[in-house]
C-alpha cells in the first residue's frame, strides 16, 4: 500500500507503543501544541514514571502563510507527541530507529541535532532540547522537561513532538506538494483539510473579532480560577488552554501591543502555576488512607 497519512499515524503509532507507550486520544481544546493535553502537562509532574504516545490536531495561527505551500504554514496539522519519564539514555538513537520503521532512512539526509531550548511561556514550563534538522528543515523538537508551571521537576520526562504532516514529506521524493499526498486509501490531504485551511486561514487573520476575544479571555480567566479554588484541576487547565489560543488569536488580528501581551502572559503563566500545584498537592490527597474515592484513582 502506498504510504498515507493513516497508515504512516498508525506505523509510528505500533512503533511507541512496542516501547511501552501508552496510546491516548487527542484532547478536544484547541492548541498551539501537542503539549497543550493533560497527559503532559500533568503527566510531567510527580516522580511516578510515565510513557504515552499520542496524535494532537494543533492551531498554530503565528506561522502560517499566504501561500501555504508546507505544512508549517497550515493553521491546522498534526503533531505526534511522545512523552518518555523517566528519558532512556538512548532516546536519540531510540528517535532514529523510528524513523526507520515508517521507511525512512537518516544516513540518506544531513541529520543534525541542534541545541534549542524550550520555553512555553503561558504553562511555566522549560527546559533544554534539540531542534531536529533534515536536509537543514526542522522536522522535531526534542524537550527535556526542567520546570512545569514553574515547579522544578525530579525527574524530568523527554518529549518528542514531530508534525505527522512534515513527516510525511519525507516518505515521498520533498520537496513535494502536501496537499497531493494521500490521507488514506481513497482520499487526498487538499479533499481533507485544504476547505478548512484556507478558510481558518481567513478568520484568523481577518475574521475574528478582537473584541469577542478580549471578552472570551476575561470570562475564560476567571473561570480557570473558579475552579481552581473548587480544586477541579482537569476543567481549570481546558480553560487554561483556551486562554492560551485566545491570546494567540489577538496576536493573529494585530490586536494587541506588547505590553498588554506580556500582562496576559503572566495572568495565564501564574494560572498554570496554581493548576500544577493543585494538581500534586490532589495526588498528595491521595496517598491518604482516609483519602475519598474521587482522587483515590491519582494515587501514584
Amino acid at each position: 500500500m502506498t504510504q498515507s497519512y493513516v497508515l504512516l499515524r498508525e506505523q509510528w503509532m505500533n512503533f511507541w507503543t512496542s516501547k511501552g507507550c501508552t496510546r491516548l486520544e487527542p484532547h478536544d481544546v484547541e492548541g498551539g501544541g501537542g503539549n497543550f493535553h493533560p497527559a503532559t502537562f500533568f503527566g510531567v509532574l510527580g516522580p511516578h514514571p510515565l510513557r504515552v504516545a499520542y496524535v494532537q490536531p494543533v492551531r498554530r495561527i503565528d506561522w502560517f502563510n499566504d501561500q501555504l505551500l508546507s505544512p508549517a504554514s497550515l493553521p491546522l496539522h498534526h503533531l505526534f507527541q511522545v512523552l518518555l519519564k523517566p528519558p532512556p539514555d538512548d532516546v536519540l538513537d531510540m528517535y532514529l530507529e523510528s524513523l526507520r520503521s515508517v521507511g525512512i532512512n537518516p544516513a540518506l539526509h544531513d541529520v543534525r541535532f541542534v541545541p534549542n531550548e524550550f520555553v512555553s511561556e503561558s504553562l511555566g514550563a522549560s527546559g533544554p532540547g534539540y531542534a531536529v534538522l533534515f536536509d537543514g528543515i526542522k522536522l522535531t523538537q526534542i524537550s527535556y522537561y526542567q520546570k512545569v508551571g514553574q515547579i522544578e521537576l525530579e525527574p524530568v520526562s523527554v518529549e518528542i513532538a514531530t508534525g505527522l504532516d512534515w513527516l510525511l514529506l519525507w516518505c515521498f521524493d520533498y520537496p513535494i506538494d502536501l496537499f497531493s499526498l494521500p490521507w488514506d486509501g481513497s482520499m487526498r490531504y487538499h479533499e481533507v483539510l485544504l476547505p478548512k485551511v484556507h478558510e481558518w486561514a481567513e478568520y484568523y487573520t481577518e475574521v475574528a473579532d478582537p473584541k469577542v476575544y478580549y471578552q472570551e479571555y476575561r470570562l475564560m480567566k476567571d473561570e480557570a480560577a473558579r475552579l481552581l479554588e473548587k480544586g477541579l484541576v482537569y476543567p481549570s487547565l481546558d480553560y487554561i488552554f483556551r486562554c492560551s489560543h485566545t491570546l494567540n488569536v489577538l496576536q493573529s488580528r494585530r490586536a494587541i501591543s506588547k505590553e498588554e501581551r506580556a500582562r496576559i502572559l503572566s495572568e495565564i503563566r501564574d494560572l498554570s502555576i496554581r493548576c500544577a500545584e493543585k494538581y500534586l498537592e490532589r495526588r498528595s490527597e491521595a496517598k491518604k488512607p482516609n483519602a475519598t474515592s474521587r482522587f483515590r484513582w491519582q494515587a501514584d
